[in-house]
């Protein structure tokens, strides 16, 4: 198993890199790092780097016709992940391991170098055509890896600062009967333990249920969550995402932040959109719960879930699909004191609220 693995960066493949880096930093508040591409040296793609507080997001896109690799992944997806990067100490090592543990591999080691030093990269597969990058970037003195170089645009600056802290979670939507499968493939390569689950029944909306684990390495620090759809009248969000993914992947990323209020308040002036959810939530936490009353006003006037686990809180919520299809979007999250995990009843009003949107999508109606 591999031990202490940290996030890297995370890359997404899109139809248009430049316009969606703008996004991510008008919108969501990174900062523009680097870029890559034909006048660096890569003929085929563009790449742009933004990061925050070591968050790393990198957005490529194709730069000609024969970028087969980007092109035929945007056709099939849409904008989504491609790549999840772990530093570890030894690529090479790590990948061994990886394989003996039952890794598929993708990309054996590779060394890529320059007057400031080498990166090693290596990769094993993750669903379809997707990737986990084992990287270590520790010879290298330059701006991330070999290849890029710094970036600074006029105008191209965030316009306030999104207090991001780091990747807190990745959530994963795969087919029925996958989540066990890719489960114990995590668990096999990189250890770790199932800290929650949802099984059939717990979660039920309306119209779908869901099962859910939570898988979290012993460090803690790389916490993925496996949903899985269940069947019910019609197909539930999670099939939804599936049927318009076209096949499993990356559904969401969680950022955390100090100050989820602060941060929403921006982001919402920014014009990124987040789910609703129904004054029947907020009405049933004021009720059920001992929230101090001006906290309380904050989380409903904010429209954000909430749960309480021995005097430390859970804030979350979620933005609406960031691109045409409804499939990736983010997490906004803020832990208290000491709180771990997740509400899981918080799950089943996420469901509810997006299949609300879902229902104007199918029946272009009034919401369930």
């Amino acid at each position: 198993m591999l031990q202490d693995i940290t996030y890297a960066y995370i890359e997404f493949y899109v139809g248009m890199a430049k316009m969606v880096a703008y996004w991510h930093v008008k919108a969501l508040g990174f900062e523009l790092v680097a870029y890559r591409g034909p006048e660096t040296g890569d003929p085929d793609k563009v790449s742009f780097l933004v990061a925050k507080n070591g968050i790393n997001l990198v957005i490529t896109s194709a730069a000609t016709p024969a970028c087969y690799e980007v092109l035929s992944f945007v056709d099939r997806h849409g904008n989504g992940v491609k790549r999840i990067a772990y530093r570890v100490e030894n690529v090479e090592e790590a990948y061994r391991r990886a394989i003996a543990a039952g890794g598929v591999p993708r990309q054996d080691p590779k060394v890529t170098e320059n007057e400031n030093g080498r990166v090693v990269e290596a990769a094993i597969r993750l669903f379809d055509r997707k990737e986990i990058a084992l990287f270590d970037g520790s010879q290298y003195n330059g701006i991330f890896k070999p290849g890029y170089e710094p970036l600074s645009i006029k105008g191209f600056e965030p316009d306030f600062d999104n207090g991001f802290l780091a990747v807190d979670h990745i959530a994963y939507g795969v087919h029925i009967n996958e989540m066990d499968y890719w489960v114990t493939y995590f668990q096999k390569i990189f250890g770790g333990e199932v800290i929650q689950k949802l099984e059939s029944g717990d979660v039920i909306t309306e119209y779908s249920g869901l099962l859910l684990k939570l898988l979290s390495t012993n460090n803690g620090l790389i916490n993925n969550v496996f949903v899985e759809p269940e069947n019910h009248e019609r197909p539930s969000q999670v099939q939804e995402y599936l049927e318009h993914y076209y096949g499993s992947g990356i559904q969401h990323m969680a950022f955390s932040t100090a100050d989820i209020f602060t941060t929403l308040k921006a982001m919402r002036r920014s014009g990124v959109e987040f789910v609703q959810y129904p004054p029947s939530y907020f009405e049933m936490l004021e009720e059920e719960s001992d929230i101090p009353a001006d906290l309380f006003e904050k989380i409903r006037e904010h429209n954000v879930l909430c749960d309480a686990q021995n005097g430390s809180y859970l804030f979350q919520t979620f933005t609406k699909p960031f691109g045409d299809r409804p499939t990736f979007f983010f997490e906004i999250i803020q832990r208290t004191g000491d709180y771990v995990g997740f509400a899981l009843d918080n799950i089943g009003q996420l469901f509810r609220a997006v299949e609300r949107e879902q229902s104007k999508r199918i029946e272009g109606g009034e919401k369930p």
